[in-house]
């Protein structure tokens, strides 16, 4: 049976982004507390909890959603604590879904437009012209 995960929620703090905790080990703490962690043996009798969740996977997943969720990306920017463009986009990374939807959203656009050709063949446009 998989084991039920309880989500872990960081606000932004006044507009100036995410604020995190500071100190050593609470996230792994925070991780061991929802379960996100994998036993890993130390010696013969003891075992040490290790996360499974590094904190800038949550932090690009945040960037993501946000983004395919229709925000602005300066609100987007504000919300994750991200001062510069170049920075956010490393977060905002493409995936192969993102490829397979633009190719769909340009199809369906292209599907839309007149058949009609909107270009004279080269001939027909000379023999119009020397009337």
């Amino acid at each position: 049976m998989a084991k039920k995960r309880r989500k872990i929620v960081l606000p932004p703090d006044a507009g100036r982004g995410m604020q995190m905790p500071t100190g050593k080990g609470w996230w792994a703490r925070a991780c061991v507390a929802s379960g996100l962690f994998r036993a890993v043996k130390v010696d013969e009798k003891r075992e040490r909890k290790v996360p499974t969740l590094v904190l800038h996977d949550c932090r690009r997943t945040a960037v993501r959603n946000l983004v395919r969720a229709g925000v602005p990306d300066k609100v987007a920017m504000t919300f994750t604590g991200h001062r510069t463009r170049s920075v956010f986009d490393r977060y905002n990374i493409v995936s192969e879904r993102d490829l397979h939807d633009a190719g769909d959203k340009l199809a369906a656009y292209v599907a839309t437009l007149d058949t009609r050709a909107p270009v004279v063949p080269l001939a027909t446009a000379r023999m119009h012209a020397g009337r």
